[in-house]
């Protein structure tokens, strides 16, 4: 299930997609406190497969990520801290440490300041915007692009649909965002090269407007400049490490207009990594020149700031990247080091924010960079959120209202007075079903932690049915091929989707033998849905026939023909009466008989096969002569069974040869059977002779030349 997006500032309001499940509801003073926990940011991956989870609230090393990375990068995690993926601007990695599919080739750099940062598109669950900046060392020649990362795709691990869209170019390594004071939108933040130019761009539920507020302030930045643009996680200041020329510039930042104001130049020394304190009272400053960690206090006079600068930390070797933590704390980077220093109490003043150089071992190395995040993830400020999604007109549209501390009185005015009493409700989840199409603002007003009335808005977009038309009903004759046509949406869905052609197109064909009634539901570009029938009226049944037949030789077979009033068969060859619904056919050979059935206008065909097969050819052992008491052999080929007659005396009176004693003579009769029981006989005379006495006198013995 997923929690609110905690990306939000104070009084804010936003729409997540199409009716999502509300994890975290507010019931009478029920607070959902867990659901804002910073979890978004609580996995870091950097460096050369470095990685560091703040789960426990302690960083606590990783060892299974996949990207090497020299400066720039960037890790996604849901509200429940579970990471989604990570990137170097040039690859994207899912939760498994596997490529993202589609997800090579992006235009970031590993040598940009910057190289990446994302940010969840307004209102869109599980889709998430990552926008790349290209490196000196290429001439920014790619600049700024953004690519679109849809986690619902890939069973969940993800994929980039859109890639590589060109927003601004040349532009600095340097990107950072703020998120709108309406709560949802997004202001992304790049510089021009050679310029004071900075590039605004809006980030709206619609999707990102490529076409740039352009705003002149503050020094020019020159071609070569690396270091960090940032903002403080209320969004109220921007700040700009550069390196040509070597400054740290602080500036105020309106969030509800996008525009930028108030440079103040803090430093004139190279500044690399900064970071704002949670609250937005200290900035942090470190360098890969300069090995000190300098805090400058916000809440002093604008002419105080820089010259109270304190010098917090020493690391003794160059810093990169300052980067904020889900417990509050500031990491720094060092490049080739395999540990990371930390500044372990931001808000406290001076010295007391406790800066410990290389105190958390990476068991990995690390690099210059750290995950530069989108900042409002760390965002402590009590805030407040509408969560409803945009519909159709009739559907009944779940609504939440969050919030991070306990509220009561929760009263909703769905600015809906079309709909009667329903306009109003009570409660932190409701329903709502708007009674036209158009665009609703919604209000929730509440008493807040302190007893104070407080109200919160946002706008939901209610979109019209689609007019889905399925045509008139059509009469036809069965077996014919009818075209359907649908109108009024922009895709559609046919059913019984087994007969048509094509279930999803709007005009597929369809083969119907009885009356049918299709339904065609059609979408909107909105995701709306409705729906319409034709129905195929079949004028007359289809003719049905007997099965195919076998026969023999000489014989019939009764055809058979049902379904239609009429019927003509073809050939004539054999048939008793061609106009008989059940003709007598006695075929010479066999024959392919096709019969037209007809009822008024309408014919239908069908055919059945009636095989003619001729009686077995018998070979016979000839006629015979044996005298009495003798016996003789005979034999049979060419049946597939046999029977022999007169049985008397035989052995078997079935096998294909036989031994025969007759003490007569005897006609044997033999019938054979085809496989298919046609049948033909042979016979064979057995005669039998009565023979001749001989009679031998009895032995005698004689002398030699006696007679």
């Amino acid at each position: 299930m997923r929690r609110p997006n905690q990306l939000e500032t104070v009084i804010t309001c936003q729409m997540l997609g199409r009716y999502p499940l509300l994890l975290c509801l507010l019931i009478g003073v029920l607070a959902c406190a867990p659901a804002w926990a910073q979890r978004e940011g609580e996995n870091w991956y950097f460096g050369e497969r470095a990685g560091v989870n703040f789960a426990t609230g302690e960083a606590v090393p990783m060892l299974d990520g996949e990207m090497n990375t020299r400066e720039g990068c960037i890790t996604v995690s849901d509200t429940n801290g579970v990471l989604l993926f990570y990137s170097d601007g040039s690859s994207v990695w899912t939760k498994d440490h596997t490529i993202m599919a589609n997800g090579t080739g992006l235009r970031g750099n590993s040598s940009s300041t910057q190289s990446c940062i994302v940010v969840p598109w307004p209102n869109v669950q599980g889709k998430y915007i990552l926008f790349t900046v290209d490196c000196v060392e290429n001439g920014y020649r790619d600049g700024l692009r953004y690519s679109v990362v849809n986690m619902n795709a890939a069973g969940g691990n993800g994929a980039v649909e859109e890639k590589n869209i060109p927003m601004s170019a040349p532009v600095l390594e340097k990107v950072t965002a703020v998120r709108h004071a309406n709560g949802a939108d997004v202001w992304l933040i790049a510089h021009a090269i050679d310029d004071t130019e900075f590039r605004v761009f809006s980030i709206t539920p619609s999707g990102v407007n490529t076409n740039p507020v352009r705003q002149r302030i503050g020094p020019s930045v020159n071609y070569g400049d690396v270091g960090y643009l940032k903002s403080s996680i209320n969004g109220a200041y921007l700040a700009m490490a550069c390196s040509v020329p070597k400054m740290l510039v602080l500036f105020s930042f309106d969030k509800a207009a996008g525009t930028i104001s108030s440079p103040l130049v803090l430093d004139n020394n190279v500044a690399y990594g900064i970071e704002f304190s949670q609250r937005g009272r200290f900035l942090y400053s470190g360098s890969w020149d300069l090995s000190a960690i300098y805090q400058y206090d916000l809440s002093l006079p604008t002419t105080a700031i820089a010259a109270q600068r304190i010098k917090v930390g020493d690391a003794a070797l160059a810093s990169g990247a300052l980067q904020m933590a889900p417990n509050g704390r500031i990491y720094i980077a060092h490049e080739d080091r395999t540990e990371l220093s930390v500044i372990r109490q931001p808000e406290a003043y001076g010295t007391a924010c406790d800066v410990r150089i290389n105190s958390l071992e990476l068991g990995r190395v690390g690099k210059l960079g750290l995950p530069n995040f989108f900042p409002a993830v760390f965002t402590t400020e009590p805030r407040y959120r509408i969560e409803i999604a945009n519909g159709c007109v009739g559907d009944t549209i779940p609504a939440a209202f969050v919030s991070s501390t306990s509220v009561t009185n929760i009263v909703w005015d769905f600015g809906d007075p079309g709909s009667g009493t329903a306009n109003r409700a009570v409660g932190a989840q409701v329903t709502h079903a708007f009674s036209t199409a158009r665009t609703f603002t919604v209000k929730v007003r509440f008493d807040n932690a302190g007893g104070q009335s407080t109200e919160v808005t946002t706008t939901v977009t209610i979109a019209p049915r689609p007019n889905v038309k399925a045509g008139p009903d059509v009469t036809m004759c069965a077996g014919s091929i009818v075209q359907l046509q649908a109108t009024g949406a922009s895709t559609y869905l046919w059913s019984p989707a087994e007969l048509v052609s094509d279930s999803m197109a709007a005009s597929p064909t369809a083969l119907v033998t009885s009356t049918t009634t299709f339904i065609v539901t059609g979408t909107s570009t909105a995701g709306c849905v409705n729906a319409d029938t034709v129905v195929i009226i079949v004028d007359g049944s289809p003719v049905t026939v007997s099965s195919d037949t076998l026969i023999c030789s000489g014989t019939s077979a009764r055809l058979r023909a049902s379904g239609t009033d009429t019927y003509e068969w073809s050939p004539t060859t054999g048939l008793d009466d061609p106009r008989s619904a059940s003709p007598l056919a006695t075929p010479p050979t066999t024959t392919l008989y096709t019969v037209i059935g007809r009822t008024g206008t309408c014919a239908d065909t069908a055919t059945v096969v009636v095989a003619v097969e001729d009686p077995p050819v018998l070979t016979t052992s000839g006629d015979v002569n044996i005298c009495i008491g003798a016996s003789a052999v005979l034999w049979v080929s060419g049946a597939n069974q046999v029977a022999w007659t007169p049985s008397t005396g035989l052995a078997d009176p079935t096998a294909d040869t036989i031994i025969v004693s007759p003490t007569t003579t005897t006609t044997y009769t033999v019938q054979g059977w085809s496989e298919h029981g046609c049948t033909s006989s042979a016979s064979i005379t057995v005669t039998v002779g009565a023979g001749q006495r001989v009679n031998i006198t009895a032995d005698t013995l004689i002398c030699l030349g006696d007679a």
